[in-house]
């Protein structure tokens, strides 16, 4: 353990007999001493035996130890190029010394002595210089310096207690050029880790002052502290448990910049492209429960940012958790004074706030505030006052406080929790405030970027820290131009998740706006959870107010929108999502993702309804559709990009229609349809009336028939298939119920695969072509009809009711589509007619009939109607007004009554059209022992006709009894009858009721000539 390449000792041995032991010199040369404590606490330099290291038993006298009862002088002990380690396997601490170089000397023990020295303590080299005077009872007086290359230690006092509890009271003095360094160096050299300190303690250091040391407290009174150019004075008093720390420091000047500028920047790793760099985890803040705290802190000027902040004073007192400002005061840059106090009670405290001055601008500069945007005429003088206060150092308070800006003027209210992050509470109420006048002109905020570089997106904000909630009540507030009126909001930002409790605009462009929800992750991709409510907002106001441009192509004007939208910006889920604009309501249930590809949206409620369609279609910039007016739907939408469908109820111009719509958008899109409707009347849908009798009348001529072109390139605009049943499908006087209809279009040909349904009383299928992919259009189609009941038909087309029975046709025709006059020029059809039909008059009117040609005159005339509203209708249903007398019109009267009237007369024939003249020369109808056989031309350009009607009767069928023939104008023709005598009546009056023959006809009755006056009508 011990060792040695030389020892010398000289010892007086005359006075060993006296009870002294006198060294005259001890000299070791090149000693090497091994010191070692188990982990177990065992030493190798404890020599007594286990039973002395025991426990005495009570009342025992302790052992004495080795030397009691000797005086031990050393006049000189040598130590050369000692050498001593200590290894503390309890304490996990290696201490080695060596290139010891000692010389002591001992005049009693323990002292007085003196000790002079230097040696290497694990590698760092230092001297040491001891003198201990005798001792005053407990009271050991020493002065000790200890010298490190860089600085040195001086401890001038005395240890007190010695037996008890040790404490050294006197002074100390320090002055190193590096504390920072002399500290490491002295905690190595005691074989204690080196503490992590800051690199702004890495300078010169002066200390002197008073010191009281023991392992209860340490106390430096009236000390005097220069650090670097730093200087300051005071006394600092800590007592370890429990805690209690009451100091006071006054500094003449303090630099800060220097501090913070010798601070370690530690390099991190840069962040993996396109992510933030990682956040640091916060630090707990925690202050032991049992601390009590006094410190009075000033300074006459401290140095921060480039700037004297001057007679700064801090007085704070915490006690059992609560904390007293006693004054807390500076005059800041800008000439901006502050003065705080606050008092405790319990455990809260209560005080007041002032801060004013006339330079706002300049203090918000000190503090790293950018305000260059802001224009140089604000941010000047301003004033803050308020109550201050807290609970211990949970939170911090400013309430009922007045602040004015500029002249405007505020109140509200501030609260810090006092947490990692601190949490800050803000209220503000304002009757007026201008944001325009604080904020920088648009044309001064948008700079453009340099030339040919492109701009950069801003990185995302990381606003996880920050944990703050402003509440906001303004009663007017100017902003980008609009004036914003009745502004209450209620907003939280916390973790990075921005809360709305509550945020409402009573007046905003024209309307009110209200929000409520959540929007989490903000600053890197935000996370929506919104309530809106927005009545009659003006979009282009509101859009111009975020600095935004207009977005649609023609004005919105006022926008309303009530309900909740959730999701990403690219990825949204709407709950009851109701917009209404432009005349339309829109309402959405569903998901909206706005992709690169473009959108894609599922929506499984979706309704819209609109005054005009063409108002919506031109706010997004595109051609209207050539339907407008009302239109309403509610079903579910989907699609994308590429696909568009619905399935659901719509209403248009009245009609209810319910089914499913498909549309494959590409160059040329493709329509998939199935639809059911009730009652389609297709010229309520796309406009113009019917062609009745009044326009019948227009005359005939070529201009009866447009020669404006077709437009059918909306053919070849889109490809289809199309699906249709329809209770009733009606274009003016034709009218199918039960309708179905399977269509397609592709290349501009539309093909009717199927048109069919119940057609007055009967039955009509028509398929066909229009081939709008040729130049001219063309038409190529075939129609059959079935049972058709001529009693209603007739009156529908034609306005009579004199026609009944049934009717079956198949006409096949085709025509060129350039014009409506090309297609009544170009038309090609053939077609048979077969079936009954029925002539019908009244019991009246047969009776006239049977007095025509006996009474004459006005009998005549009258009877002429009856005649022209049964054979018209024959001909073609076109006869309309012949008023004049005919020849022979009494014998054609009996005949049509006595033949054709009142039966079920078969009819068949062939009609073809070329070139626009429809023509037939077999019509044929069968009566009593009478048939009709009908020939005519009418030309469907000039709207011309000619038109025979032969009648024959079975006792002389080789000649027509009645001719009838039909010239000129369609609408208004002329009409002649001729008759041959054949089928006449053989009858005789009798005698006595014969004229003479020079006697005019007696008038007629007066009932029977009021009947024949209304058949002349």
């Amino acid at each position: 353990m011990i060792e040695a390449k030389s020892l010398r000792l000289a010892v007086g041995v005359f006075s060993l007999l006296a009870g002294r032991l006198d060294v005259s010199e001890l000299k070791l040369v090149e000693p090497r001493i091994a010191l070692e404590v188990t982990a177990d606490g065992r030493a190798n330099y404890d020599f007594s035996p286990p039973a002395s290291r025991q426990p005495s038993a009570a009342g025992a006298a302790p052992p004495k130890a080795a030397g009691e009862g000797y005086r031990i002088t050393a006049e000189r002990v040598v130590v050369e190029n000692g050498t001593v380690s200590l290894i503390d396997a309890r304490a996990k601490r290696e201490i080695r010394l060596e290139q010891i170089a000692l010389t002591a000397s001992l005049q009693g023990l323990p002292a007085p002595a003196t000790l002079n020295g230097t040696m290497v303590a694990n590698g760092v080299r230092l001297a040491l210089e001891v003198n201990l005077a005798t001792p005053d009872g407990a009271r050991q007086p020493v002065e000790a310096v200890l010298k490190l290359d860089d600085g040195d230690l001086r401890l001038t006092g005395a240890i007190e207690d010695l037996a008890k509890a040790p404490r050294y009271v006197g002074s100390v003095k320090l002055a190193a050029a590096d504390f920072a360094g002399f500290v490491t160096r002295l905690a190595r050299a005691t074989g204690t880790p080196p503490p992590e300190l800051p690199p702004a303690l890495a300078r010169k250091v002066a200390y002197e002052g008073g010191l009281d040391a023991s392992a209860a407290a340490i106390v430096a009174r009236d000390f005097k502290l220069g650090f670097g150019e730093d200087s300051g004075a005071g006394s600092l008093s800590v007592a370890l448990s429990p805690l209690k720390i009451d100091g006071k420091l006054n500094f003449t000047r303090l630099d800060l910049d220097k501090w913070m500028a010798a601070a370690p920047t530690t390099p991190t790793a840069a962040p993996a492209p396109g992510k933030p760099a990682p956040r640091p985890a916060a630090q707990p803040v925690g202050v032991p429960a049992d601390l009590a705290l006094k410190l009075d802190l000033r300074a006459t000027e401290i140095v921060y940012g480039g700037r004297g902040v001057k007679d700064f004073v801090v007085d704070v007192e915490l006690a059992q958790g609560s904390l007293s400002v006693r004054k807390l005061a500076a005059i800041l840059p800008g000439g901006t004074r502050l003065d705080a106090s606050s008092s405790a009670q319990g455990k809260a405290h209560r005080g007041t706030i002032s801060l004013d001055g006339e330079k706002l601008r300049e203090l918000l500069t000190w503090l790293k505030v950018d305000v260059a945007s802001v224009p140089q005429s604000k941010l000047g003088a301003f004033s803050l006052k308020g109550t201050l206060a807290g609970s211990g150092l949970d939170t911090l308070s400013i309430s009922d406080a007045t602040a004015q800006l500029d002249g405007t003027s505020m109140k509200g209210a501030l609260t810090v929790a006092l947490k990692a992050p601190p949490a800050i509470t803000l209220e503000v109420q304002a009757d007026a405030l201008d944001l325009d006048a604080w904020l920088p002109k648009q044309a001064d905020a948008a700079r453009p970027a340099a030339k040919g570089a492109a701009p950069q997106p801003a990185a995302p904000a990381d606003l996880s820290g920050v944990d703050a909630r402003v509440k906001a009540k303004i009663g007017r507030l100017t902003y980008g131009g609009e004036r914003l009126d009745g502004v209450d909001a209620d907003v939280t930002l916390r973790g990075g998740r921005l809360t709305i409790a509550d945020a409402r605009i009573a007046g905003i462009a024209g309307g009110s706006l209200g929000l409520k929800g959540s929007v989490a992750n903000l600053g890197a991709a935000p996370v929506f959870d919104l309530n809106i409510g927005a009545q009659n907002v003006n979009v282009e106001r509101l859009a111009k107010l975020a600095h935004q441009p207009p977005p649609t192509k023609a004005p919105i004007g006022a926008l309303t929108v009530q309900g909740g939208i959730a999701g990403t910006a690219n990825d949204l889920t709407m709950r009851d999502l109701q917009i209404a604009a432009l005349g339309s309501q829109l309402r959405l249930t569903g998901k909206l993702a706005l992709q690169h590809g473009g959108p894609r949206y599922d929506f499984s409620a979706f309704s819209l309804r609109t005054d005009d369609l063409g108002r919506l279609f031109a706010a997004i910039g595109q051609d209207p559709p050539g339907v407008t007016g009302d239109i309403s739907a509610a079903g579910a939408l989907q699609g994308d990009p590429k696909v568009v469908s619905y399935r659901g109820n719509f209403a248009l111009k009245g009609i209810q229609a319910q089914g499913s719509v498909r549309v494959d958008i590409a160059a040329v899109p493709r329509i998939t349809a199935d639809l059911r409707v009730g009652d389609l009347d297709i010229e309520k849908l796309i406009g113009g009336g019917a062609a009745g009798p009044a326009a019948a009348s227009a005359g005939g001529g070529g201009g009866r028939h447009s020669r404006a072109p077709i437009d059918l390139s909306p053919l070849k605009a889109l490809d289809g298939q199309f699906k249709l049943v329809a209770a009733t499908l009606q274009k003016g006087v034709w009218r199918l119920e039960n309708a179905q209809l399977e269509a397609s279009l592709k290349g501009g040909v539309l093909t009717i695969a199927r048109l069919n349904g119940g057609f007055y009383g009967g039955a009509l299928d028509l398929t066909g072509k229009v081939d709008g992919a040729r130049a001219p259009g063309h038409l190529d189609a075939r129609v059959s009809a079935a049972n058709v009941n001529l009693g209603r038909f007739v009156p529908a087309v034609v306005g009579s009711n004199r026609i009944g029975g049934v009717m079956n046709a198949n006409v096949a025709f085709n025509a060129s589509l350039a014009s409506v006059h090309d297609f009544v020029s170009t038309v090609d059809a053939d077609g048979k007619i077969n079936g009954t039909v029925r002539f019908n008059v009244t019991d009246a009117e047969r009776i006239a009939g049977q007095a025509v040609g006996v009474v004459g005159g006005a009998a005549t005339q009258g009877a002429a109607g009856v005649l022209r509203d049964i054979t018209g209708p024959v001909i073609g249903g076109l006869a309309r007004g012949a008023g004049d007398t005919v020849e022979g019109l009494g014998l054609a009267v009996r005949i049509a009554m006595d033949r054709f009237v009142g039966r079920n007369a078969p009819m068949s024939g062939d009609i073809t059209v070329r070139d626009g003249v429809l023509s037939t020369n077999n019509t044929r109808v069968d009566g009593e022992r009478a048939w009709a056989m009908v020939v005519a031309n009418i030309n469907l350009p000039a709207w011309t006709q000619d038109t025979t009607l032969n009648v024959f009767v079975q006792e002389d069928p080789s000649r027509p009894a009645v001719t009838v023939r039909q010239t000129g104008s369609v609408d208004n023709p002329r009409r002649a009858i001729a008759t041959s005598g054949a089928g006449a009546p053989q009858q005789q009056q009798p005698p006595q009721q014969q004229a003479p023959p020079q006697q005019r006809p007696s008038p007629v009755p007066g009932p029977v000539r009021d009947i024949l006056k209304g058949l002349g009508r």
